[in-house]
């Protein structure tokens, strides 16, 4: 969902992409942003990129299998649950 933040996207649009509704993005959006220390999107972004960059961070794999997002994603966002 982070390598999102750092597109055009709205956040019904990012949902539809993930098959999840608005008010979820929206509360996953908050989440991310309180531990990141963020007030805003754009914010997260830079934060990430950031991070990112930083020494000893996980940029150093080969950016060809990982995906920008990846690596914050699982971190940051609890999974969705699915109910029968």
């Amino acid at each position: 969902m982070i390598a999102l933040l750092g597109t055009p996207l709205t956040t019904k649009e990012i949902g539809e992409e993930l098959f999840l509704s608005r008010n979820t993005i929206k509360t996953y959006l908050r989440r991310i942003y309180r531990k990141l220390g963020a007030s805003s999107r754009e914010e997260a972004v830079l934060i990430v990129e950031r991070l990112d960059a930083a020494p000893g961070s996980p940029a150093g794999e080969d950016e060809a299998s990982v995906h920008p997002g990846d690596r914050w994603a699982a971190s940051s966002v609890e999974s969705p649950t699915v109910r029968d």
